[in-house]
């Protein structure tokens, strides 16, 4: 016998919507028992292999690609656990990232979101504290989550909400408009032999990227000038973060789960090996992480208006004078 066509109305940070199906428990568990973050796992242990055996900088640009969305896969899987978790793929099919920033920046505020998972405050720290709940060994857990992991997803959420870590991921992922490679910053004084050490050395990355940026002119964001930025990272750093996202994923799987009233056979929360593995991703670089080619705008440049952008492609009629 089928079952009732039924719906389960929810949010998307403050963006209402409502799913229809006939078995939308089902549908639920089947989609939460099909996400698998060992997807990420198994290209972050290839990429790197590539990295260290020969410095390969498609490797790590790809690395870097992962990163990002393994990043972004976490927050939204985290987010829709809390505002959806009876229909975790309903939300994940309607989710913008604008609707993930907003949910984290009101997390960073101490600020309440519509959520279906009762919790007493809102922070990392009990976002974190509600996910781990169900873990065995809350006596090693409670100290890991409070001083390790709920710290680890803090810095996860500033990642996410750095517009310049944005506009390198885009840049790859649109055009792969990037070229691999990082850079160094070293200044000669005026009195320095050009062909002897620098005066300033700030350091380097062999890894990294550029990628060029538009800077709008006159307030408007259609005339524009493209500035190169260059980024420097390590392969080490993101390939360390990857591990903490893939480890975050399936533990918030794991919540739900037992939230839902299904605990499989072999449930279990991951927790790093220390509190201090929790920052390892952001060991700092010995070099400058990120540098932009400034380029001056000439004394007396109009920009130019739409319309006059327009004027120039006017469609002229064929065989006309």
């Amino acid at each position: 016998m089928m079952a009732a066509f039924a719906q389960y109305p929810f949010m998307v940070a403050d963006r209402p919507f409502c799913v229809w199906g006939w078995d939308l428990e089902k549908e639920n568990l089947d989609f939460i028992d099909s996400l698998d973050p060992k997807y990420f796992e198994s290209l972050r242990s290839t990429l790197k292999t590539q990295i260290d055996e020969d410095g390969n900088q498609h490797a790590a640009v790809a690395l870097r690609m992962m990163y990002s969305q393994a990043l972004e896969t976490f927050f939204a899987v985290l987010f829709a656990a809390f505002q959806a978790p009876h229909q975790l793929a309903a939300w994940l099919v309607k989710y913008q990232p604008g609707d993930v920033r907003k949910l984290i920046r009101l997390v960073n505020n101490g600020s309440s979101f519509v959520s279906n998972v009762l919790l007493e405050a809102v922070s990392w720290k009990d976002l974190c504290r509600t996910v781990h709940s169900s873990a065995a060994n809350q006596q090693k857990v409670r100290p890991m989550v409070e001083t390790g992991i709920a710290p680890m997803w803090e810095r996860y959420a500033i990642d996410y909400l750095n517009e310049d870590l944005n506009r390198e991921f885009n840049s790859i992922k649109h055009g792969l408009r990037v070229r691999p490679g990082g850079f160094c910053f070293q200044i000669w004084g005026p009195d320095a032999n050009k062909d002897g050490p620098p005066t300033l050395d700030l350091g380097s990355s062999d890894f990294g990227t550029k990628y060029p940026s538009p800077q709008g002119l006159s307030g408007t964001n259609f005339n524009f000038l493209l500035q190169n930025q260059h980024v420097n990272w390590s392969p080490e750093n993101l390939s360390v973060g990857l591990e903490g996202l893939v480890m975050s994923i399936h533990n918030v799987l794991s919540f739900l789960q037992v939230e839902l009233g299904h605990p499989g056979p072999d449930l279990v929360f991951k927790l790093p090996d220390s509190q201090e593995d929790c920052m390892e991703p952001w060991k700092p670089l010995q070099a400058p992480s990120t540098m932009v080619e400034d380029r001056r705008i000439p004394d007396g440049c109009e920009v130019l208006s739409k319309e006059e952008i327009r004027a120039r492609f006017e469609p002229r009629v064929k065989g006309g004078n």
